[in-house]
């Protein structure tokens, strides 16, 4: 008995040394500190922005909480999320493909539109190849 007494103590420190708290003290069932595996910072967004995550992706929070509140409730959130990378960039790109064939669409109305005898590139005509009219 003796020697278990001898050595809770010494258990009871390292476990302090880890988490940053007693041993006996309970881990906080919310936690205020902002996970550090995320790579981007939901901080920096405003809280109309964090509210419409949380409405949409239905993520529990507290009535009064502030921002930064939010903005770690948000990242755990998405930290937590997974994903199918193949899925997720198979829809981009079938996205940019659509995006591109609309952007054509786009130049070949604007064109139209502009009549003939606008060069392209010029006010009112059609985008120059890779610029912006």
């Amino acid at each position: 008995k003796q020697a278990k007494q001898q050595r809770h103590p010494t258990m009871s420190m390292q476990s302090a040394i880890k988490t940053g708290r007693p041993r006996n003290q309970a881990k906080s069932t919310h936690s205020r500190s902002y996970p550090r595996g995320v790579g981007i910072d939901f901080r920096k967004l405003a809280g109309l922005t964090l509210m419409s995550y949380i409405d949409h992706h239905g993520v529990p929070t507290r009535n009064e909480a502030p921002p930064s509140e939010l903005a770690v409730a948000v990242a755990r959130h998405f930290e937590s999320m997974e994903v199918d990378e193949e899925q997720v960039i198979g829809g981009f790109l079938s996205r940019l493909s659509a995006g591109q064939e609309l952007g054509e669409a786009r130049v070949a109305s604007v064109a139209r539109a502009a009549g003939p005898g606008v060069p392209p590139g010029a006010p009112g005509g059609v985008p120059a190849a890779g610029g912006i009219a």
